[in-house]
């Protein structure tokens, strides 16, 4: 997933993957 795609997901869903996108995906954007 993009960094755009998890925040559309975070705000459609409106769940904490707000922070679960910088806990653990911080390493697969690069």
């Amino acid at each position: 997933m993009k960094p755009k795609e998890v925040l559309e997901f975070a705000k459609k869903n409106k769940c904490e993957m707000v922070d679960v996108k910088f806990l653990d995906l911080p390493g697969m954007w690069q």
